[in-house]
Order: C-alpha cells, then sequence, then structure tokens
C-alpha cells in the first residue's frame, strides 16, 4: 500500500539520514521512478523531505523532523502499554507489534529507550484468579460483520438451548477477557457472548444502526441493570468466621450478599447467591469442612448425597486401585 510506503521512506530518512533514490527503491522493492512520486507526494503534503541530485546527493530529511514529535512522552508511553491476548483476538497483534516498531524507529534515541522501558515493565493480563478463557470460534465473522455494518446470521447456545439468531452487527465489546457481540433485531438490542455463537455468517444485508446509538452508553447501561436480570438461587449458610474471606473469592457465579454475627463457636450466618444450584454444589462441595447448608433443604440433601457417594466410593478398594 502506497500508505505504508510513504510511512516507510520518512522512517528509513530519519534513521540513515541520507539515502538515494536507488538505496530507497532497493530496500522498498520498487523502481526508482515510483520513489521519485512518492517523494514528490510527500512534499506536496507538507513532508520537509529534500532531494539533491549528483555525486553525494539522495533524500533527506531535516535533522530535527520527527513525524511524531508532537506526542508527550506519557503519550507514546500509553501507545505500548495494552493486552496482547486482546488484540490477538482481534487479529492485531502482528499489526500492533509492526506499528510499535515504525514508531520506535521514529523516535530520538533517548525517548525510545524510555518508551522501550514501559513496554518491558508493564504487562496487563486481562483474566482473573477464578476465570477460565473462554474459546471463540467466531471472532473473525463477527468483527468483519461490525466493521462492515452488515447482519450476522448465527446459532446461539444458552445453557441446553441451541436457537438461530440474525441480527444487525453495532459492536464488540470485551468485559475482562470475554467477548460480546452487539446486536439489533426487531428494534431490540442486546448483547450475545461470542463463546456461544456457532457457525456465524455474515450476511450482505446492512445492519440498522440506531442514529442515537453510541456503544460505550448502551453497554454502561447493560452492566448497570445487571443485577436486577441475573438468575438467583438464594443460599444460606453457616461458615466458620475466618473462612469467610474465601467465599468471596468462591467464583464468578456467585456473590456474598451478607455475614452476620459471629455466634460463641466462631461460625456465623451467610447469605449467598448462585446462578444455579449447580454453582452452588459445586461450591459447597469444594469447602465441605468450612461451610454447612442451612437452606434451601434441597441443596442441603444433594449435599449429603454427593458425599454419602464419595464416602462409598472411598470404603470400597478394589484390587485395581491398589495396583495402580
Amino acid at each position: 500500500m502506497r500508505a505504508d510506503r510513504l510511512l516507510s521512506i520518512m522512517l528509513l530518512l530519519q534513521k540513515h539520514g541520507r539515502l538515494t533514490a536507488a538505496d530507497l527503491a532497493k530496500r522498498l522493492e520498487v523502481s526508482q521512478r515510483t520513489i521519485y512520486r512518492d517523494i514528490e507526494a510527500l512534499s506536496a503534503a507538507g513532508v520537509p523531505v529534500y532531494m539533491d541530485r549528483g555525486t553525494g546527493g539522495g533524500c533527506s530529511l531535516p535533522r530535527t523532523y520527527r513525524s511524531f514529535g508532537h506526542l508527550t512522552e506519557a503519550e507514546l508511553q500509553s501507545l505500548v502499554v495494552s493486552s496482547t491476548k486482546l488484540l490477538s483476538d482481534l487479529g492485531l497483534r502482528r499489526a500492533s507489534e509492526s506499528a510499535i516498531l515504525k514508531l520506535l524507529a521514529a523516535l530520538p534515541m533517548t525517548t525510545r529507550q524510555q518508551v522501550e522501558n514501559v513496554a518491558d515493565r508493564v504487562y496487563i493480563d486481562t483474566l482473573s484468579w477464578n476465570r477460565r478463557e473462554d474459546t471463540v470460534t467466531c471472532m473473525e465473522v463477527v468483527q468483519k460483520a461490525v466493521l462492515a455494518e452488515k447482519q450476522v446470521r448465527f446459532r446461539y447456545r444458552k445453557k441446553d438451548d441451541l436457537s438461530s439468531r440474525t441480527v444487525g452487527a453495532l459492536g464488540l465489546v470485551c468485559k475482562g477477557s470475554t467477548w460480546y457481540l452487539v446486536g439489533e433485531s426487531g428494534n431490540d438490542i442486546k448483547s450475545y457472548r461470542l463463546s456461544r455463537i456457532e457457525d456465524a455468517e455474515m450476511l450482505e444485508i446492512d445492519a440498522k444502526r440506531p442514529k442515537d446509538f453510541r456503544l460505550e452508553e448502551f453497554w454502561r447501561q447493560s452492566v448497570a441493570s445487571l443485577p436486577t436480570r441475573l438468575p438467583r438461587y438464594p443460599v444460606v449458610l453457616s461458615c466458620r468466621s475466618e473462612y469467610v474471606p474465601q467465599l468471596h473469592r468462591a467464583g464468578h457465579w456467585s456473590s456474598v450478599q451478607n455475614v452476620g454475627e459471629v455466634n460463641s463457636e466462631g461460625w456465623c450466618r451467610v447469605s449467598m447467591r448462585f446462578e444455579r444450584d449447580v454453582e452452588a454444589l459445586q461450591c459447597i462441595l469444594e469447602h465441605c469442612r468450612d461451610v454447612k447448608v442451612v437452606e434451601p433443604d434441597d441443596l442441603r440433601q444433594q449435599v449429603i448425597s454427593a458425599l454419602e457417594e464419595a464416602l462409598s466410593l472411598y470404603r470400597t478398594t478394589s484390587d485395581a486401585d491398589k495396583s495402580c
């Protein structure tokens, strides 16, 4: 692309000071005639590039010229601090690395070293401790539909249900490390988790983007209303007081609502909310030495049954187990 070549000419001249048209043509794998046209285009765009003919001549830029000179040190540093995972998800990691290399080549040596130090000392990991990484297979199709403002058709899996959806692709949002497609269907705008999307296909039908739609504003309002829309499975536990902090970190599918007073034996009541009874059972079994289910009774019975099965399994030792 010509824009890339023009930028490359500027960076090469800043790095080497002076190069002949033949040198530039060889490095960029184009003809000298193309280089001459590019130099004229740069001059017309206001870039102070000069061409001296004859022995010892060549193309050059003033020594004080810097194409990124208007950026502050903090602005330059902000460009190199990013999440490599999110860039990889979007297929932009290699492009980002290439852009940063071009940027560094255009900087004075002292500034370049300062920017490189930031990149080597700050790393952003978007995954939380308790979160598994989503498997997304549709990113390329969905991203293309969003940028082209087209509709996208896909199958959407929610629990055990698999349904067909067709929506206008309005935007992509990453929450933590989880990607969502924001789409419009029948004047209703919703978000769809990309890891639940299967067989995505971009259609040659324009997406109808509402005139007043703003992606960031929509997402903020959606997040603010989330607590009222979350599935709720309330549980009351009796817990060792020193173990309460562990429950706060139990998982992304649970939250502690209230903690009661500690009794004389060092136990307290804890009210929690889970998405489903399956998650509640998993949490209780993981912490079964330090928590007891008070209610609901059906969860209490599930815990008892699971523990009895485990006891039965361990009390029965076979010859095959001993030989392992």
